[in-house]
């Protein structure tokens, strides 16, 4: 039996801005990191018009994992995981009692992406 995806309540803050800028999103426990990319940029009322980055604690190796976007004029680097393959699930979890934090990186400058 299937259990329904649940809904994490995330707050997304700029770092470095006096005074803070943040928003509150909610975002289902199956949608990909993809899928939240979007949802920041829409939140934020940006345009897309740079690359990014996650950087978030994998909570089974320690480790950070760098989640990027995945396109054809992108270098591939092992390293380096897909955003829209991975689910929010896969890092997040109702059960944590400290909430899971982690960072997006935007790329400054002209960069447009495809």
């Amino acid at each position: 039996m299937e259990t329904s995806p649940k809904v994490f309540q995330l707050k997304i803050k700029l770092c470095g801005i006096t005074p803070m800028i943040w928003r509150r999103i909610q975002m289902l426990s199956d949608d990909t990191f993809g899928d939240l990319h979007w949802v920041i940029q829409k939140a934020m009322g940006w345009d897309n018009d740079h690359m990014h980055d996650f950087t978030i604690k994998n909570i089974e190796t320690g480790k950070k994992d760098r989640l990027v976007e995945k396109f054809e004029d992108r270098d591939d680097d092992e390293d380096e995981k897909d955003e829209d393959l991975i689910h929010l699930d896969q890092y997040f979890s109702l059960k944590n009692k400290k909430p899971a934090t982690f960072m997006i990186l935007v790329t400054a400058g002209n960069t447009k992406l495809p």
